[in-house]
């Protein structure tokens, strides 16, 4: 009996050795920020769902304005963004860590009117209004005009801050012609029954510049240091986001209601119809490196090399 005792005091003690020896998971976090509008609706499943992956709490901030996503961009301190893709490579010609994993989107920019006009070159001396001088609506709508002969001289470009003051200009007839992205151009088509579409860019893009999916519009950007420490984790992340990029894609009924109780600005009415024309998909940086360097050919300024061209590998992520 007294043996027995002993042996079940020894097995006791061996278990409370072996629980002290443990040393506790250290909960850590992880810093994703991401802009209002397309991108977000696109991952906010993710955020909705994500709050915990391993031993890392996700920590998920929209910013409201382009002007707060660059300036959290410029403090670094973010480990995962989702940015407009010239944004990526600035952030990159600035020093800053942040390496490409892969595209949020691709283009869902169209230029539109509400005016009787039946060929392009009609566009000649009209004001045509878009967002965001020289970011993604306004580096790719002047690079299609240019090449179907519509240069800068020969027509007028005008600026609003966001999409949002736009889309009311529309409406009211104040702006005839526009370049303007999903889900925006749905809350137009449905509140204003003479607008037409006269080009998608996106396939336009396709057409001039030889590549098979068209131009990335949104990007996923992950902090060098953060995907090296912990490369499992942030494929977790990677696919948790493609994951959630489809089944927005396949509930846009359900994507409009999460969207909103996170604080994304969504019309859920119209949803379902914008993501017909959303372009939101995910793609890994592995498969789409050639339309990053088609599109940063195109916006970058930098000195071509003895071959002719630039070289942008060190914007991507290396697995």
């Amino acid at each position: 009996m007294r043996k027995s005792i002993k042996i079940i005091i020894l097995v006791s003690m061996t278990f409370v050795l072996m629980a002290c020896s443990k040393k506790p998971v250290e909960e850590v976090s992880a810093r994703l920020i991401y802009p209002d509008g397309l991108p977000a609706i696109g991952i906010s499943k993710f955020i909705n769902d994500n709050k915990k992956i391993d031993n890392y709490t996700i920590e998920s901030e929209l910013q409201k304005t382009p002007d707060a996503l660059v300036a959290e961009l410029l403090k670094s301190e973010a480990d995962i963004a989702v940015v407009p893709s010239n944004l990526a490579l600035q952030v990159h010609n600035k020093g800053l860590e942040y390496k490409v994993a892969g595209t949020i989107g691709l283009g869902s920019l169209y230029l539109i009117t509400t005016e009787d006009i039946t060929d392009i070159n009609e566009l000649q001396s009209k004001e045509i209004y878009n967002t965001g001088k020289g970011l993604t609506p306004d580096l790719i709508g002047k690079e299609i005009l240019n090449s179907k002969g519509l240069t800068e001289d020969k027509v007028n470009y005008s600026y609003v801050s966001a999409a949002s003051e736009l889309a009311p200009m529309i409406i009211s007839g104040k702006a005839k012609y526009a370049i303007v992205s999903e889900p925006v151009l749905s809350t137009i088509m449905s509140k204003k029954s003479n607008v037409k579409i006269l080009l998608d860019f996106n396939k336009e893009w396709m057409e001039s510049k030889d590549t098979k999916i068209g131009f990335p519009q949104s990007t996923l950007l992950i902090k060098e240091k953060f995907y090296n420490d912990d490369k499992k984790l942030c494929k977790k992340i990677v696919e948790n986001i493609k994951e959630s990029i489809d089944w927005v894609n396949n509930n846009p009924n359900e994507a409009g209601v999460i969207s909103e109780s996170i604080g994304i600005s969504v019309n859920k009415d119209i949803l379902s119809s914008a993501l017909d024309r959303a372009n939101l998909k995910f793609y890994n940086i592995q498969d789409t490196k050639n339309e990053y360097i088609r599109f940063f050919e195109v916006i970058d300024n930098k000195e071509l090399n003895e071959e002719g061209k630039t070289t942008y590998e060190e914007v991507f992520i290396k697995e």
